[in-house]
């Protein structure tokens, strides 16, 4: 380029006066294109005539002058704001000289008047915007609408400006517009209206609000310490102060005074006598306790000198009181209205002379009223000195000691011991006494005796089967205390030699005494309940459990079966328990009752509505006879009878018995 500018420029140095070097325009040191004669520096190869002018202070186009003509405009800012004026401006690579490279001041002789400056309302166009004083500017005013001229706008009416419109005021706040009373700074009062348009109606400031007190009870009644202030009474709150405890509904004015050392109707004073459950004491005049009658007063609390005891019936004598113990002297010493009444002697007239008096003739005194009365009683028998509480207790049944019980009578059964010569045989048993037939009974049988241990060996005991008073009269009997268990008692004998006949086993008849010699049936035999029996010879003995129900005699029994029983095909019959029974023509040890003779001839169909002489009668073996077994001839010789061939025959003593 630098050399372009220099052909351009060569014709023209041939035109001037002066001649060319053609040496010097053969040099150029920088390269630029430009001879050293024509280049002003060829030692820079930006620098060169004709070259462009550019800011970086060389004489590029070798004019005679730097920079010239090239660079930016610049805009003189004489108040040195930043921001220089449109109308004085100059081009150049830098603005030195007061010059700035902006140049949108509006007013370059106020140093505050700039863009971007903030607007003020001040008549000035602050930020070169065009606009003087608009409405955004930094110190504009809120103006509100004051329609009712009381000094406060109505907010919803806010404009903000620098100049207030007609009508305006900077306060606002006013919650009515149309009234001039209504304001901010107006007074609120209790009127249903919120005059001071702060925190709604009838606030608690408001001047005329009323005082409330807290009913914390809910007695009706106000606690004059605890308060609050409004326009309107707050729940929970009344108009009265006067509740003097509001912790407790039954304290307050209307309330009843009662004696519990509380003001209960807040009058100042506690426990009065007027208090509905005052009490009422009684002048006690003569110190012992009990008060007068009719001198009395009312208090909560006991005043000196009085009681609560109203009952003293000599009020002047100390001695006489509900409290003192009655003596013999005349007076009602303990106020109950009787005289001597309980101090009172009892004496007992002693026909006698045995030192015990009657007690059916007695008088009550303080003293005995003849020589005859003793102040000891309890004689059963007056006109008898064996009679009285000291005497010795006899033994015949009568009580001489007058304790109400027959002497010597341990078990209390009305009976005295039969070792000191009473009736009783057993006095440690109530339940054993003597009979109205004058026998002591010591059971009601043999096994009786045995349980309650008043019996153990063999021999004849006195016994009652159908209890005392009732039937029949106690009776001896024989008992076994041995075989199998004992507790036998004894209630047929068979020693006639015509075996158990009917008489001796099943007919209620020939009672009699115990005696193994003759035949001997016992009362038991009909009135004493059963279940075991056995049959004893003295050698053999057989016994049979189970044969009665235990609540029925052995007559009754016996009375109770069939007279004609087919024995090969009955249930009436037992097996043998216990026992040494046997014998040769035994054909077996089972016990029957009324067997029917089955010689296999006369009753082949063993018919128990035959009638025939060698039927059976009562208890009974099978034996062997001339048919055979089993009960051939049950009347001769399969049961008791007299024949040789039974291990009991004519010569022996056969003895029932029950248990």
């Amino acid at each position: 380029m630098h050399a372009l500018l220099f052909l351009l420029l060569a014709p023209a140095c041939r035109n001037t006066k002066d001649a060319v070097d053609t040496a010097a325009l053969a040099v150029d040191n920088d390269g630029d294109g430009v001879p050293e004669g024509l280049d002003c520096d060829d030692n820079n190869a930006d620098v060169g005539p004709g070259f462009v002018e550019i800011c970086d202070g060389l004489d590029n186009d070798c004019d005679g002058e730097i920079d010239n003509s090239i660079g930016d405009l610049w805009y003189l800012d004489a108040d040195g704001d930043g921001f220089g004026d449109a109308s004085e401006s100059q081009q150049s690579c830098d603005g030195e000289g007061g010059y700035v490279a902006d140049g949108t001041d509006c007013n370059d002789t106020l140093v505050q008047v700039f863009p971007g400056a903030e607007e003020l309302c001040n008549g000035l166009d602050d930020n070169c915007d065009g606009t003087v004083d608009e409405d955004t500017a930094l110190d504009a005013q809120t103006w509100y609408t004051d329609s009712d001229g009381d000094g406060y706008g109505d907010l919803e009416t806010a404009v903000t400006q620098c100049d207030a419109p007609s009508g305006s005021v900077l306060e606002g706040g006013d919650c009515d517009d149309t009234s001039a009373e209504i304001n901010p700074s107006a007074l609120e009062i209790c009127n249903g209206v919120d005059d001071n348009c702060i925190d709604g109606t009838d606030e608690d400031s408001a001047i005329d609000a009323l005082t409330w007190y807290a009913d914390s009870d809910v007695d009706g009644y106000g606690d004059p310490v605890n308060t609050t202030t409004s326009c309107q009474a707050p729940s929970g709150y009344l108009s009265d102060a006067t509740d003097c405890d509001d912790s407790s509904a039954a304290v307050n004015p209307a309330a009843e005074e009662v004696c519990n050392s509380v003001d209960d109707d807040c009058d100042g004073v506690v426990d009065p006598d007027t208090a509905t459950d005052a009490l009422t004491w009684y002048e006690d005049l003569d110190g012992d306790g009990y008060g007068h009658p009719t001198r009395d007063t009312q208090a909560c609390t006991q005043p000196s000198g009085y009681v609560a005891d109203d009952t003293d019936c000599k009020p002047y004598d100390l001695a006489i009181n509900p409290g003192a113990l009655e003596v013999c002297d005349g007076d009602d010493n303990d106020c109950d209205g009787d005289t001597d009444e309980d101090v009172l002697s009892t004496w007992y007239l002693d026909y006698d002379a045995d030192g015990y008096g009657d007690d059916s003739s007695s008088v009550q005194a303080c003293t005995a009223p003849t020589s005859v009365y003793i102040a000891t009683g309890g004689d059963c028998d007056d006109t008898d000195t064996a009679y009285n509480p000291g005497a010795t207790p006899g033994c015949d049944g009568d009580d001489y000691d007058c304790d109400g019980l027959v002497d010597n009578d341990a078990d209390l059964d009305g009976y005295a011991d039969a070792t000191c010569g009473g009736d009783d045989c057993v006095d440690s048993d109530a339940t054993i006494y003597p009979d109205t037939s004058g026998d002591c009974a010591l059971g009601t049988s043999c096994q009786d005796i045995l349980t309650k241990g008043y019996g153990t060996s063999d021999g004849s005991y006195s016994i009652d089967p159908d209890g005392y008073g009732t039937g029949e009269d106690p009776e001896t009997v024989y008992c076994d205390m041995t075989l199998d268990g004992g507790g036998w008692t004894m209630i047929s004998v068979s020693a006639s030699g015509s075996g158990l006949d009917a008489t001796s086993i099943v007919d209620d008849t020939s009672f009699g005494s115990p005696d193994f010699t003759v035949d001997y049936k016992a009362i038991a035999f009909s009135t004493m309940d059963f279940t075991d029996l056995m049959f004893d010879d003295g050698t053999l003995y057989a016994v049979y459990t189970g044969v009665g129900s235990g609540a029925q005699s052995y007559y009754d029994f016996v009375s109770g079966l069939s007279s004609n029983i087919c024995g090969s095909t009955t249930t009436t019959k037992y097996t043998l328990s216990a026992g040494t029974f046997t014998g040769a023509s035994l054909c077996e040890t089972t016990l029957y009752f009324n067997a029917i003779d089955e010689d296999g001839g006369y009753n082949s169909t063993c018919d128990p509505n035959a009638v025939y002489s060698s039927n059976g009668t009562g208890p009974g073996w099978s034996t062997l006879n001339n048919n055979g077994c089993p009960h051939d001839d049950a009347s001769s010789a399969t049961f008791i009878s007299p024949s040789a061939r039974l291990p009991w025959d004519t010569s022996t003593t056969l003895n029932m018995y029950a248990r």
